[in-house]
C-alpha cells in the first residue's frame, strides 16, 4: 500500500460544524474537502442574498437542491442509454438486411 492509499481520519466543517471522516486516500480526501469547500461557499452565497431573513438550516436545504440539480443535469448529459438503444436497433437491421 502505498503513502497515496493510506487511509486517514479528517475533519470537514460544513455550516460551522464539524464532522470527522474517514477518507481512504489522498484523492478521496481532497474530494471531501473540495466537496466541503463546495459546500460552504454556497450557504456563504445564500447568506449574502438572504441575510439574517432565512434560518440558518434553510441554506443547507437550498444547498442541497442546487447540487442535486446540478447532479441530475450531469447525468442526464451522460446518459447513454438512448444511443445504445438506437444502436441495438441498428445492429438488428443490419443483421436482418445482411440475412437477405
Amino acid at each position: 500500500m502505498s503513502e497515496k492509499d493510506t487511509a486517514v481520519s479528517i475533519h470537514v466543517s460544513i455550516a460551522d460544524k464539524k464532522f470527522p471522516i474517514i477518507a481512504k486516500n489522498q484523492d478521496e480526501e481532497e474530494v471531501y474537502r473540495a466537496a466541503s469547500k463546495r459546500i460552504n461557499d454556497m450557504i456563504s452565497k445564500f447568506r449574502a442574498k438572504y441575510g439574517s431573513q432565512a434560518d440558518p438550516l434553510d441554506f443547507l436545504y437550498l444547498t442541497a437542491f442546487q447540487h442535486t440539480v446540478a447532479l441530475i443535469r450531469a447525468e442526464r448529459r451522460n446518459d447513454t442509454e438512448p444511443i445504445l438503444d438506437e444502436i441495438e436497433k441498428l445492429n438488428r437491421r443490419i443483421d436482418e438486411i445482411t440475412k437477405e
